[in-house]
């Protein structure tokens, strides 16, 4: 019996740790990009790989907090596969979902790592997503694909909807939000818990619109509860009622990478709801494993167990929450 079966892509993420950049934003400090010097060697401080994609992420963030999850993947046939599925394993992640394709390379992602802010250079090998006979689990969480993926996103939705007993949790990913969105749209009656970030619930609106209104916009779409994020604003829930808030763990650490930051707050909202929580305290356990992830580097180290989120939570502080 599995608590959540995750599906998404698995990659293999490249960090390069740089201190020879400069970045420019617009007024608002928005819209903001680095700079390195053409043609140049460009001095990397560390390097380090890690096992990542979204499903993996909150995959092995459950499993850190208690959960009994497995992933379906589809995964190249090569040393990064066999690290994927060994890293996995290890973590308490179930892999007989867990797909080799022959002759094709698992996803890379190289990363660059800037004061604590990364820009990924993503690479997606284009797969044949298929439906496993899976066992029922309590949470099916939907996230990145790659290209061609849109037959395979019709006949989950499909599934979900015969499968009403399932807490269906959806967090797109890139391509979704490009070529994908209008399925996205359609499957926003079915959708129980939605993750995405302020530009992401914009993006999916299609409105540039602040968060309560977001918030609003994403209810009339059909979705249950809808949970965003916003950086260092905290993180916000709506459920059709009442919008609840929450800002970010006080943790007096400093911040060394923001990769897998969204991932390990998912992970500990579920978590939380997986042992009985309600929203307000589900967001709480969200920031607080979050908050160990940005203070290392990659996606899967710094997460809490439940032990230490439950210590954290009587012993910590929040920010205020910024609407």
């Amino acid at each position: 019996m599995i608590d959540i079966l995750l599906v998404g892509d698995t990659s293999i993420d490249e960090f390069m740790l740089i201190d020879d950049a400069s970045v420019s934003c617009d007024v608002n400090h928005e819209h903001c990009k680095i700079s390195f010097d053409y043609a140049d060697k460009i001095h990397v401080k560390e390097f380090k790989i890690s096992v990542a994609g979204n499903a993996p992420n909150v995959a092995i963030g459950c499993a850190t907090l208690g959960m009994k999850p497995s992933v379906y993947t589809e995964l190249g046939d090569d040393h990064n596969a066999t690290l994927a599925l060994e890293t996995m394993k290890e973590r308490g992640v179930a892999t007989k979902y867990c797909i080799k394709n022959p002759g094709t390379p698992t996803n890379v992602h190289p990363i660059a790592v800037f004061q604590g802010e990364r820009t990924i250079f993503s690479y997606h090998e284009k797969r044949d997503y298929k439906m496993g006979k899976w066992d029922t689990p309590k949470f099916l969480y939907y996230t990145s694909l790659s290209e061609g993926f849109e037959s395979f996103h019709d006949e989950l939705h499909e599934y979900v909807k015969k499968e009403k007993d399932i807490i269906f949790v959806v967090n797109p990913g890139t391509m979704q939000m490009k070529t994908g969105i209008n399925k996205l749209r359609e499957m926003a009656a079915r959708i129980d818990v939605l993750f995405v970030n302020k530009q992401e619930a914009q993006g999916l609106v299609g409105e540039e619109l602040e968060i309560i209104e977001l918030h609003n916009k994403l209810s009339e779409m059909g979705i249950k509860l809808s949970v965003i994020t916003d950086g260092i604003n905290g993180a916000s829930t709506f459920d059709g009622e009442k919008v609840k808030q929450n800002g970010v763990y006080k943790t007096g650490k400093k911040v060394s990478d923001k990769t897998g930051a969204g991932d390990a707050f998912a992970a500990g909202f579920i978590a939380a709801m997986h042992y009985g929580k309600g929203v307000e305290e589900a967001m709480k356990w969200g920031t607080i494993n979050s908050s160990g992830v940005v203070t290392e580097i990659g996606a899967i180290e710094g997460l809490r167990t439940k032990e230490e989120v439950e210590k954290l939570l009587q012993e910590g502080t929040f920010t205020d929450p910024k609407l």
